[in-house]
């Protein structure tokens, strides 16, 4: 799964910047999961860090179907939000230094890959 996505991910990177291709080095892989309870429910707005490429964040499937946690993202010059209310088995590729945050769930267990 991690090799589809890095794979994914260089292609999206080389098209956003015109380049030909791009060595993908995962520093940070983990899965994240969420539920209704207080501190587990949600992620606050925050990057990745500053000396990556970008981040990978692929929605796991779940057992226990969640309500709520959708992707909150601010990027661009105007700075736009955007929301992306994930599924199981969609992705979402971020450049470097882009905000976002995982807003909190109301039921159920969200569970995701996060990788940059």
């Amino acid at each position: 799964v991690m090799d589809r996505c890095t794979q994914a991910f260089a292609r999206w990177h080389c098209r956003a910047h015109a380049l030909a291709s791009i060595e993908v080095t995962v520093m940070n892989a983990f899965v994240t999961r969420y539920r209704p309870i207080h501190e587990e429910d949600q992620l606050k707005k925050h990057i990745d860090g500053a000396n990556v490429d970008g981040s990978v964040i692929l929605a796991l499937p779940t057992d226990d179907p969640f309500e709520g946690g959708a992707l909150h993202v601010w990027d661009g010059k105007p700075q736009r939000e955007f929301v992306y209310r994930m599924q199981p088995g969609d992705a979402i590729f971020l450049n470097n230094a882009v905000w976002h945050q995982a807003k909190p769930i109301t039921a159920g267990t969200r569970w995701a890959l996060v990788l940059f």
